[in-house]
């Protein structure tokens, strides 16, 4: 399987077979970059990504709190090839109730797929609803074109 994903903001992603002369050192640094793309394109669509889950709350802030590399059984891996991402990211927000708000998005990115197999909240303090992530999949579905 391989890996070949990139980002709108993050053109540049990590080789899943390090070539010749691709040494251990470059290839932490284009995995480093890719995290920073994903980190940098949250903050752009933090508000989108909340309105999807609680359309009457402001996103204040998104922190990309884990990224690993995955192989085709979802089991963390950490040299190529790769058969996707997961990444888990917390939102903060406010709303006219809350003032502290938080929402922990867990992402699953399969690359056989080309798309992410698994989207889920794992905790907020938010109330949600049925119709609540609804359209989900084509948000963070953009991340990865």
């Amino acid at each position: 399987m391989v890996f070949t994903a990139s980002l709108i903001l993050c053109s540049f992603c990590p080789s899943t077979s390090r070539g010749e002369g691709t040494t251990e050192e470059e290839f932490k640094g284009s995995s480093e970059k890719f995290q920073s793309g994903i980190a940098s394109w949250l903050k752009c669509k933090k508000q989108e990504i909340l309105e999807s889950y609680l359309p009457y709350a402001t996103a204040s802030d998104v922190k990309l709190h884990e990224f690993l590399y995955i192989d085709s059984d979802y089991k963390p891996k950490e040299k190529p090839p790769f058969g996707g991402f997961a990444i888990s990211f917390i939102i903060y927000w406010k709303s006219a109730e809350v003032t502290d708000g938080y929402l922990k998005i867990l992402a699953i990115y399969d690359d056989s797929l080309k798309s992410f197999s698994k989207i889920e909240v794992t905790t907020t303090n938010g109330r949600l609803n049925e119709n609540s992530g609804k359209g989900i999949e084509n948000i963070l579905g953009e991340m990865m074109k």
